[in-house]
């Protein structure tokens, strides 16, 4: 009875067990052979009269199953093969909750997107407690949605507004979370699946719905409920992502005309979203990131194990770095100069732990044994035990090497030294009192549990092993890593900085600082460039433009009213940017920063130039000197590919996704628009003139990124303006990124 994918062995008497296990894969996925596959089963299942229940597992350890397979998705090239493929899966996952037998989804590790469909299509869904289980819905991170049925399922467990809350945000919820929310009907240790799966189809409980549920799941309550999701997406995207639209519209065809229009309306959004230019750019990121953590995988050969960390610095981030390598089962001592510096190091840590706890997110023993994890301490004791120590100090060069001088005195000789620099080069901060050997940069972003981006540099002296022994604890932490050439503020910080620092002279250019902010947050970044001042701090913002004007001279010469209100805030103490709305206020331009653009025109006039109105060619005039900077870092040979630029301003600064990030953006705007934007930006700021090998793109009118977006097919590394096969991604499908 078995297929390929599939093995069935008897259970208990009269229960079925049914082991889902892809071969030559890591994780499980639905192809359409697997499909195939589970449909003949079934066909098999329905004949079998001495049965009366199936228990469905995974024989993938941490994974139950990641969905549909992208590679075949990525290759659908009409809206007819796309609407085909969800109807047959529809159909698959239909006969499965038709089968006569009782049927029971045994959920351990991952199960996302088709794989959950797949588990909500049993009888009975039952979950385990381990920290991997996580279930949701994240197709609409790859510009797609549910298409086999699951808004309608979901929509049955959860209540309509549940259900469109988690398909839109694409939340992943663990165990304990998703038994809260009705999602799964029991959650039990790993060890007691089969009991609980064989209890429930000997008793066949019915489930359960919540009072709210029943009191705002009708059409009236339903229609309140669609019209405010889509206002909040459209207010959050500005219509640019379509997937969270085809959502609504699909609960909404649901509403009014039943399950079956709902089936339809499924097949319908995905034979319109399958070919969109916007899950294109969403599906090349992903597989960008699955690419990003082959290269590191396979750099690992040398990796020796971590199982002792030593964090210096218990700042915001030393902090955060300490509590997610606690989190992952490592041990971390945390040390700073001052007890009080220590103390409040901690007490960020448990502010943390204490969130994670009430979210639901880990439950009072993880939390207690994440926290005794962590040896605060201001001095160097057990350093010697270590095998990694991170430094994560003030961004201060001298603080920094008075710091590695210390360290290499007290730690053992095979422990390797990371530095989290934001702004300075490793060349700049080696010393000759440096082992340069096991000396390298691991760089963090802020907040650290939720950044998947780590930047990870090293010198030409940096052993093997120190490399492979960083990427190997980059990919346990499960990070995103993306290897950089050794350059002053990495890839991220460097590019963000040429961004802001523009802003910096724009503002002085327009009447109102909100029109510059909401052209941004229409262009797509998350925030605009006042509120993101305001997150970071001006303080640290202009600590890092200092560092890098100093390392690269003009074009990163911080703008007169960044200096400006740096000045102020010395006097005055640091103030926000952006005055935020409250009941009685409209959200305004903070009064100091009204002051200080007055000031600096006054002072400096204004810049013979002069803005559009059009707020896309506004944010073009913004990230102009971010793309020119992307380019001079592709003919500097500071990254292996063009492509990884883009996936780590998406994962580490925000760049608007659909957009494919700053290279991908230049190649579909063309390099000929971003050197005429350059230009005229020029004539005021010569600094700020187009590099060579952008003058060579816009006279060739090359593209520097992947065409279309790559499969699982290895590729070599492509050299700066060549056209690139597809190719390059890892074996294995990767959590999606919150983007």
């Amino acid at each position: 009875m078995s297929q390929d994918a599939w093995r069935v062995e008897r259970y208990k008497d009269d229960l079925l067990l049914v082991t889902f296990d892809c071969p030559d894969r890591s994780v499980n996925t639905f192809s359409r052979a697997v499909l195939q596959q589970l449909d003949q089963l079934l066909d098999e299942l329905a004949k079998t009269a001495s049965a009366s229940g199936v228990l469905i597992r995974s024989g993938k350890p941490g994974n139950f199953a990641a969905g549909a397979d992208l590679d075949e998705v990525v290759q659908i090239g009409t809206a007819h093969e796309a609407a085909e493929l969800s109807g047959f899966g529809q159909k698959v996952f239909r006969k499965l909750e038709r089968l006569p037998l009782t049927t029971v989804a045994l959920v351990s590790g991952a199960c996302l997107g088709g794989g959950l469909e797949f588990a909500l299509a049993c009888d009975y869904l039952i979950a385990d407690e381990d920290p991997r289980t996580l279930l949701g819905f994240p197709e609409v991170l790859i510009g797609l949605i549910p298409g086999w049925g699951g808004t309608v399922r979901a929509r049955r467990r959860l209540g309509l507004q549940a259900a469109v809350q988690a398909v839109t945000t694409a939340t992943r919820y663990n165990g304990r979370q998703a038994r809260r929310l009705g999602l799964v009907d029991d959650v039990v240790p790993t060890e007691a699946l089969l009991a609980a799966g064989a209890w429930f189809v000997r008793h066949r409980p019915p489930h359960k719905k919540g009072w709210l549920r029943l009191a705002t799941d009708n059409r009236w309550v339903g229609r309140l409920i669609l019209r405010t999701a889509r206002q909040r997406i459209l207010t959050t995207t500005y219509g640019q992502y379509p997937a969270p639209l085809h959502v609504v519209r699909v609960f909404q065809v649901g509403l009014e005309r039943g399950v079956s229009g709902q089936y339809e309306a499924e097949r319908t959004a995905i034979a319109d979203l399958a070919t969109h230019p916007v899950t294109r750019k969403l599906m090349r990121i992903f597989f960008l990131q699955e690419e990003a953590k082959k290269r590191a995988r396979e750099r690992t050969e040398e990796a020796r194990t971590v199982h002792r960390v030593a964090i210096v610095g218990a700042g915001i981030m030393g902090a955060g770095i300490a509590a997610l390598f606690a989190q992952r089962g490592v041990e971390v001592r945390l040390k700073d100069i001052r007890p009080d510096l220590v103390a409040k190091g901690m007490y960020r840590i448990r502010e943390h732990v204490r969130r994670q706890v009430r979210r639901g997110r880990m439950n009072a023993k993880q939390a207690e044994e994440l926290l005794q994890r962590i040896y605060p301490t201001v001095d160097y004791t057990g350093f010697k035990l270590a095998e990694l120590v991170i430094e994560a100090v003030v961004e201060d060069a001298a603080v920094k090497r008075q710091v590695f001088r210390e360290l290499f005195e007290r730690i053992g000789p095979e422990t390797v030294v990371a530095t989290n620099t934001s702004s300075f080069s490793l060349a700049s901060l080696a010393g000759a009192d440096i082992d340069q050997d096991r000396f390298l940069a691991m760089h963090f972003f802020n907040p650290p549990h939720r950044m998947r981006l780590v930047e990870v540099a090293w010198t030409e002296r940096t052993a093997p092993w120190a490399r492979a022994t960083v990427l190997q604890m980059a990919l346990r932490l499960g990070k995103t890593p993306i290897v950089v050439g050794d350059c002053h503020g990495f890839v991220v910080n460097r590019l963000l900085t040429a961004y802001l620092n523009q802003i910096g002279y724009l503002l002085l250019l327009v009447d109102d600082p909100l029109q510059l902010e909401e052209a941004m947050k229409r262009f797509g970044f998350p925030m605009g460039p006042l509120e993101l001042l305001d997150l970071v701090g001006l303080g640290v913002a202009q600590k890092v433009a200092a560092n890098l004007y100093a390392a690269y001279g003009g074009r990163m010469k911080p703008a007169p009213l960044f200096e400006q209100l740096g000045t102020a805030s010395e006097r005055s103490g640091p103030r926000k940017l952006i005055q935020r709305a409250s009941w009685f206020r409209k959200k305004s331009a903070a009064r100091e920063l009204i002051a200080a653009i007055d000031t600096v025109r006054r002072q400096h006039g204004r810049l013979p130039l002069s803005l559009p109105a059009n707020p896309e060619a506004i944010a073009q005039y913004a990230v102009a000197p971010m793309l020119n900077e992307a380019v001079l870092m592709i003919q500097e040979g500071l990254v292996e590919i063009p492509d990884q630029i883009d996936l780590a301003m998406i994962l580490g600064a925000g760049f608007p996704p659909f957009r494919g990030g700053p290279v991908s953006y230049g190649d579909d705007l063309g390099w000929d628009r971003v050197r005429e934007i350059l230009q005229r930006l020029a004539a005021a700021r010569p600094e700020l003139g187009p590099c060579r090998l952008l003058l060579e793109l816009a006279q060739e009118g090359t593209r520097l990124t992947r065409d279309r977006t790559p499969t699982r097919t290895a590729t070599r590394q492509a050299q700066p303006g060549e056209k690139v096969p597809d190719g390059g991604s890892g074996d294995e499908p990767i959590p999606l990124s919150d983007i």
